[in-house]
């Protein structure tokens, strides 16, 4: 009977990340109806900020688009503090460092990397190096700008 019923609850699950993900689809049209009153903004942040452990890149462009402060606050809780390593965080992590240089500039990304990534881990972490490498078109580490090892 549990087995049922959790298998019933995972299928809802699914139908809702499906509907979910077809809406982030629609980023422009949620952008604009996001910022026609503070009750639809206050929702499409939560909403995005949840999905963003589920569809970063997704979620995170809307995000960086209609509450900056928060995207950011995800971004550095949850890929520049973090300790994870592994290809997807890696892929993620590209597209969102990206973005941010897209968005607000390659001023306002080499600050956040600088003060949010320690120097040490800037010089250790290979997805932190790759990502970035990715955001400012380099194609080798040599290439990485002076403050990237300060």
């Amino acid at each position: 009977m549990l087995i049922e019923s959790l298998k019933n609850e995972l299928e809802s699950l699914h139908q809702i990340r499906h509907k979910i993900f077809e809406i982030l689809s629609r980023g422009d049209e949620l952008i604009t109806e996001a910022n026609t009153s503070q009750s639809g903004r206050t929702l499409v942040c939560e909403v995005l900020s949840d999905c963003f452990r589920v569809y970063p890149s997704q979620s995170f462009d809307l995000l960086l688009r209609i509450d900056q402060k928060t995207a950011i606050e995800l971004l550095i809780e949850f890929y520049l503090k973090s300790e994870r390593s592994s290809v997807e965080y890696e892929s993620d992590l590209h597209i969102l460092l990206d973005d941010v240089k897209e968005i607000l500039g390659e001023e306002f990304l080499r600050e956040l990397v600088k003060n949010n990534v320690s120097v040490e881990s800037r010089k250790n972490s290979v997805e932190i190096k790759n990502a970035l490498k990715f955001a400012l078109d380099l194609e080798k580490d040599s290439e990485l700008p002076s403050w990237y090892f300060k």
